[in-house]
């Protein structure tokens, strides 16, 4: 998850298939090995050594949990003046690297993406004659446009709009496909996410097969499911989750690759992925280097363009990658994943702080909508974060306007209760708004993957900007950048509004009207075709701007009935016949309730709108709208737009929000359970052989490592449990001392050898300089010292390697009565990776994360259908009389 781009591909076989082979960047002191040994001998007591997890699976939060009250424990004994020092040292050290995140980096860097953006998308219409660096604002006097740069003066009307129409639609077409190719640069090709809970699928598949009663077999095996009959799935998946042959991929065209073979870490928002990573899955690359320069770069080219994009999600995806590449500097973050994902949580408030300039606000974003795990001190640290940022970001003033707030208002007026009416009704709009959003992206996304322009993403960019740029600059209202539409739309009229203002002639309400409406299907067409792009894209301020549209409009016509009937009983609060309808607190009010109909947020959504006005007076109207808004789109799906992205990634995140997780309470542990499959048994003495073809059958069985085998005495009952990664890592430590010993063995002690423990260690930290990939070469040099027959001798007579230290040798069971109830809590509120499923001490089956997910999807499904059915019940058809 949390690599750099030169942290993507450490094995032959990632090299073999990833983009290009990346070089370490040696001037960053930061861990380059994401291979090998992941814990200290020592600091997981019992619950075993782990080595790094794999790309595409989940974290073990007990697991880190418990390497931290170790490493804790183990500072606070030291009771010298040293350890004294060292206490305090290790308790400051969050409070540096947050002030490192917040004060130093995420601030000059929001400074630099508005500078930047402000520049550029400048250069659409002209430049400074003085200084070509100075933006509009900063050259009102010298300011040149295009038109009278390329052409005398005097020229003809017409020509000066065709060359401005030309130059700018060229410029941002420009802009959006230097993007773009930004994005296609950090283009990674990743564990294939197909594989991603095709684990999951297969055992859904097998669900009759597996649910058999266990029955020991010779071999180690309870319960085999491998029979011939499933031969052919299994080879099905073992050929899904062999690497993408070596072949180079071009940055404008992807038409040798499937679609779904490559991942753009630099595109989109990155809220769902951080979202997913939050939650403890592991998408390696996606906060790294590479992802953060090209997302910074590509994110001020994007929005310079035009396009109906926002930045706020883009900034919290920098500002998360900013938070993961500085905590690895402290030995305390880079080697646990779980106390790093403290710090990213932080960051993301960070992000929002900067974005809006609303630090309260971002506190609420990360604990509402991206975090998973957020106790007490991760919000102390959140706000400081966001306080640090708000506050860099405050003395830069890279804008050069001296404020924090970034669409301040001033209104004069106060609002009344028979206004809660349109707001009710803005509500709505919103709510059906981000419903109708949902529903179109998501089957838009379904028809392009039939198409051939997911292989063409730079053609998509380049048509869409093409069409955006082309289309907005004929009305004047969607010419202007979309923040600075925002900021119009809230603003208040002013009693003599200048002759260029679009919005408040009271003259013409009609035509105010008309070219809001306009606007507004404009705006939502194109950001529903924007949506999905390789670019860097947010959704926050576009869904801002269609409901500021709206909301507008509801207050222009109110405006409008007013001024043909001021004696009408509906407007009785209005004094003395005086306009009393305020457009930009209406405009306020349906943005907000928009933007919470397409990510369901609510308190922490009323906290950024009033932060980012500063109009302390209408949080009352805010609230409502806010609120309608989510309760009508709960009406349509319970699914964020972000949750939607998430599903159809295929990413295993567990919703911890989700209120409909309860079901029939007849459901236990032994329905979603994959029952029996290969075993391991104590004081068994196993070969090199005898493991590679556990491991085989495990990776045909699962098409991930997020599983493993259990660990069992003679009569069945369970002693431990090791993981996938970590019996492969053991087994590479034996294969590289075969020429000493090629077998190993499992016992039940509480804590293994020292000696042994540490040998396997040092060998292992030696080994882990290597791959995995590399292995082959290594057993085939075995093989031939093996064809010696003094050497069998010696193997034969060696003792074999104990590895019982990479055994946790206190797995979570539960009994297969267990309700789905029990087993949803321990898996939402401990973050377990698998369950152990026993009877009468006796292992008879393992629920992991990803299983569990698929049977929760297909229990929807079953509801959704059953549903539909009631409501829609087929025809019955009556036997034809004989």
């Amino acid at each position: 998850m949390d690599e750099d781009a030169s942290d993507d591909e450490h094995t032959e076989d990632g090299e073999r298939r990833g983009f290009r082979r990346t070089r370490h960047l040696k001037w960053l002191p930061l861990s380059r090995r994401r291979s090998g040994v992941y814990d200290e001998y020592g600091n997981a007591v019992n619950s075993g050594m782990r080595v790094w997890y794999e790309d595409y699976t989940t974290i073990d939060w007990i697991h880190d949990h418990v390497k931290e009250r170790v490493r804790m424990n183990g500072i606070r004994s030291r009771t010298s003046l040293l350890g004294r020092m060292l206490k305090h040292i290790d308790a400051v050290q969050a409070w540096i690297v947050l002030t490192i995140i917040g004060g130093r980096a995420v601030g000059a860097v929001a400074s630099f993406i508005d500078v930047s953006y402000s520049w550029l998308n400048d250069l659409k219409y002209g430049y400074c004659s003085t200084h070509i660096m100075l933006r509009h604002s900063q050259c009102t006097q010298d300011w040149i446009t295009w038109p009278s740069r390329l052409v005398s003066d005097g020229m003809d009307p017409a020509l000066s709009y065709t060359i401005s129409y030309t130059l700018y639609v060229a410029v941002s077409v420009a802009f959006a496909v230097i993007s773009a190719m930004f994005v296609m640069w950090s283009a990674t090709s990743p564990v294939d996410p197909e594989t991603i809970a095709k684990d999951a699928r297969e055992a859904a598949a097998a669900t009759t097969a597996w649910n058999r009663p266990p029955a020991a077999t010779p071999g180690g095996t309870v319960g085999q499911t491998n029979t011939a009959g499933n031969g052919a799935s299994m080879a099905r998946t073992a050929s899904a989750t062999r690497g993408m042959p070596a072949r180079a991929v071009s940055l404008t065209t992807l038409s040798s690759q499937p679609a779904r073979k490559v991942l753009f870490p630099a595109g989109g928002s990155g809220v769902p992925e951080v979202k997913t990573i939050l939650g403890g899955f592991v998408i390696r690359g996606f906060l790294g280097v590479r992802t953060l320069v090209t997302k910074t770069i590509g994110l001020i080219f994007s929005i310079a363009s035009g396009l109906v994009i926002g930045m706020q999600g883009p900034l919290v995806h920098i500002t998360c990658s900013i938070g993961n590449v500085m905590s690895r500097l402290f030995v305390k973050y880079s080697k646990n994943e779980g106390k790093r994902r403290e710090i990213m949580s932080a960051a993301a408030a960070a992000g929002v702080s900067v974005a809006f300039g609303a630090p309260i606000g971002g506190v609420l974003f990360s604990l509402e909508e991206v975090s998973y795990y957020f106790p007490l001190k991760t919000m102390w640290r959140s706000f400081y974060c966001a306080l640090i940022a708000a506050v860099t970001l405050k003395l830069i003033n890279p804008l050069g306007t001296g404020k924090l707030v970034m669409f301040q208002v001033t209104y004069d007026k106060q609002w009344h209760p028979m206004e809660l009416i349109p707001f009710f009704v803005l509500g709505i709009f919103g709510g059906l708004f981000g419903a109708l959003f949902i529903r179109c992206t998501t089957f838009l996304a379904k028809f392009k993957s039939k198409t051939w322009i997911p292989k063409h993403p730079v053609l998509e960019v380049f048509t869409i900007a093409l069409a955006t740029s082309a289309l907005s600059y004929i009305f004047p209202l969607t010419r202007t950048g979309n923040g600075e539409l925002v900021a119009s739309l809230f603003s208040e009229c002013e009693a003599h509004p200048a002759k260029e203002d679009l919005l408040c002639h009271t003259s013409e309400y009609p035509d105010i009207l008309l070219r809001l409406i306009v606007a507004m299907f404009i705006k939502l067409g194109l950001m529903i075709i924007t949506f999905g792009i390789r670019v860097p894209a947010g959704i926050f301020v576009p869904s801002m701007v269609v409901g500021a549209c709206a909301g507008r409009v509801v207050a222009t016509f109110g405006l409008y009935m007013q001024q043909l009937y001021p004696d009408h009983p509906v407007f009785w609060f209005c004094e003395d016949g005086k306009e009393c309808i305020i457009p930009g607190v209406y405009a306020m009010v349906g943005a907000a309730a928009a933007l919470s109909g397409v990510t369901r947020m609510t308190v922490s959504l009323t906290i950024i709108m009033f932060e980012l006005t500063g109009a302390l007076t209408y949080v009352l109207p805010l609230m409502v709208s806010i609120m309608v808004a989510k309760w009508v789109g709960d009406a349509f799906s319970h699914a964020s737009i972000y949750d939607v992205v998430i599903e159809r990634s295929g990413y295993p995140y567990l919703n911890h929000k989700r209120t409909s997780l309860v079901m029939e309470p007849s459901i236990t542990a032994g329905d979603m359970m994959i029952r029996g499959g290969e075993t391991l048994s104590v004081d068994v003495v196993y070969t090199v052989a005898d493991i590679e073809r556990k491991l085989q059958v495990l990776s045909q069985t699962f098409a991930s490592k997020d599983s493993g085998l259990p660990v069992l005495k003679a009569n069945g009952i369970l002693v431990g449990f090791i993981a996938h990664t970590e019996l492969e890592h053991a087994l590479s430590v034996v294969k590289r001392r075969s020429r000493i010993c090629a077998r190993l063995s499992f016992t039940t002690c509480r804590s293994c050898d020292p000696p042994t423990a540490r040998l396997v260690q040092e060998t292992s930290s030696r080994a882990s300089r290597g791959s995995l990939s590399s292995l082959s070469s290594v057993e085939s040099g075995a093989d031939t010292s093996d064809s010696h027959g003094s050497a069998r001798r010696r193997r034969a007579t060696a003792k074999p390697v104990d590895i019982s230290q990479w055994v946790d040798q206190m797995p979570l069971t539960v009994s297969e009565h267990t309700s789905i109830e029990l087993v949803l809590e321990l898996f939402v509120k401990l973050g377990v990776r698998t369950l152990s499923v026993v009877t009468e001490g006796r292992y008879v089956g393992i629920i992991h994360k990803k299983r569990l997910l698929v049977f929760l999807s297909s229990k929807d499904a079953q509801r959704t259908a059953a549903a539909s059915h009631l409501l829609h019940p087929a025809p019955v058809s009556h036997p034809r009389q004989q």
